[in-house]
């Protein structure tokens, strides 16, 4: 029998963390869940989880920056604990606002009986329709350094604002070299500088895709093993931007005599929004039946303090309390 260890990630809302590590416990009987929290987030509190066996806590969780190295650094550190202290055939990778949207055994047996290495959404990272024109060229071809920050633009009119941004955008796309990046999520405005030489080529080339990996140990190790002999490879990526959406991505796509299926194994809502660059909550009503008739085994991205009824439900789903 396959065993499956599911990591899960996360940096805030530590009850739904704690909720998540449960419902998954139900969900897959056998299974074992390895949890990284970032410890600069609210406090998490084991509680009971402490005592349980199957649940796993990595020892030296790290504080981890949206758009940069830092998540990427993270899974490699934490994939590699748990190669060395626990034994799994598969790694499903998941966030702390992921949620199984019912039991996890039919799931399971398809991975195992399977005959592909990873299931994982990918996409050639420079000519990507899903992203706004020339985001994968601007992202992976480009060193990126950290602007200093600038206090005063949040008091600037809105008008000021929308100036600057399209001023911004003019710049872009005006010429090649450089490439202005604004702040986003709390973290520095960037700047781009074109590189002439990448570690991309015509047998090799980048590619892009959703984060979460669904791995198995194979395609685990060929990971770790690249990361730790091409220094290079990892150096160069430590400077793009969202480097986890394509660091991995280009190593697995890339390996010939890996299977890699083009499927995230996440029902995500994105409701048709230009270029999202997040998904929409899950909620009680239209996004809820969506994600439970996808036939996918995991919903992104719930949060209980916007409708914890999304997740009453799920948990009785994995109880077997209904009979869908």
């Amino acid at each position: 029998m396959s065993r499956f260890l599911y990591l899960v990630t996360a940096h805030t809302n530590p009850d739904q963390v704690c909720r998540l590590v449960t419902a998954l416990l139900r969900a897959s009987p056998h299974g074992e869940v390895l949890v990284h929290y970032d410890p600069s987030g609210p406090t998490f509190e084991r509680g009971v989880l402490a005592h349980e066996p199957r649940v796993h806590f990595y020892p030296a969780p790290v504080s981890v920056c949206w758009g940069d190295f830092s998540l990427v650094d993270a899974f490699l550190a934490v994939a590699a604990w748990a190669r060395g202290r626990l034994a799994f055939d598969w790694l499903i990778w998941i966030s702390g606002q992921d949620y199984p949207l019912g039991p996890l055994g039919a799931f399971e047996a398809d991975l195992a009986a399977g005959s592909h290495d990873g299931y994982l959404r990918h996409f050639p990272a420079l000519a990507h329709a899903g992203w706004p024109v020339d985001e994968g060229r601007h992202r992976y071809l480009y060193r990126y350094w950290d602007l200093p920050a600038f206090p005063l633009y949040y008091r600037l009119p809105s008008l000021a604002k929308r100036g600057l941004g399209a001023a911004r955008r003019w710049f872009n796309r005006s010429q090649p070299l450089v490439v202005l990046r604004p702040r986003y999520r709390d973290n520095p405005a960037k700047l781009g500088l074109r590189r002439w030489r990448t570690p991309f080529t015509a047998a090799r080339p980048c590619f892009g895709g959703w984060l979460w990996l669904n791995i198995n140990a194979r395609a685990l190790d060929r990971v770790l093993e690249f990361a730790s002999t091409h220094p290079d490879y990892v150096a160069y990526y430590r400077h793009t931007y969202c480097p986890d959406e394509s660091f991995f991505h280009t190593i697995l796509a890339n390996e010939p005599d890996l299977k890699i299926k083009n499927t995230p194994l996440r029902h995500v809502s994105w409701e048709d929004r230009p270029h999202p660059s997040h998904p929409r909550v899950i909620v009680t009503g239209a996004s809820f039946e969506a994600a439970l008739g996808s036939g996918m085994p995991f919903g992104r991205k719930f949060d209980a303090d916007t409708d914890s009824a999304c997740l009453d439900l799920l948990d009785a789903r994995i109880a077997g309390e209904t009979s869908s």
